[in-house]
């Protein structure tokens, strides 16, 4: 019988700027990684922790997915970022914390050293 494996993860702190340029202190716990997705639980100013948080390695590059319901053809999240700036800022790190983020990068490097190319 095959051994199950025990669940890994690794917690980064990490800052995000808000909407009026404050930043917020985050803590982030990231789960061990399966084929194409990454669990990530968030905790807020040690006050509030979002779980269900999901990094998705989808056909266009990877993506944070936020905890969600489906009713009818619908997802619609429980949670989300408010402001454009809060989600662009929350989401690029964590992407760069999962095990897609240095894939993302190394593709982007290559793409620029094309273009340098032409």
């Amino acid at each position: 019988m095959a051994k199950k494996q025990k669940a890994q993860w690794n917690e980064y702190k990490i800052k995000v700027e808000t909407e009026d340029g404050s930043i917020m202190k985050l803590k982030v716990t990231m789960f061990s990684p399966m084929d194409d997705r990454q669990g990530v639980n968030l905790v807020i100013m040690d006050d509030l922790v979002i779980k269900g948080i999901w990094i998705v390695n989808g056909k266009n590059g990877p993506f944070v997915s936020m905890p969600s319901y489906k009713t009818g053809d619908t997802y619609s999240d429980y949670v989300h970022p408010i402001s454009a700036t809060f989600r662009e800022s929350l989401y690029s790190q964590l992407v760069k914390l999962s095990k897609w983020g240095d894939a993302k990068k190394k593709k982007k490097k290559e793409e620029d050293e094309e273009d340098d190319d032409e």
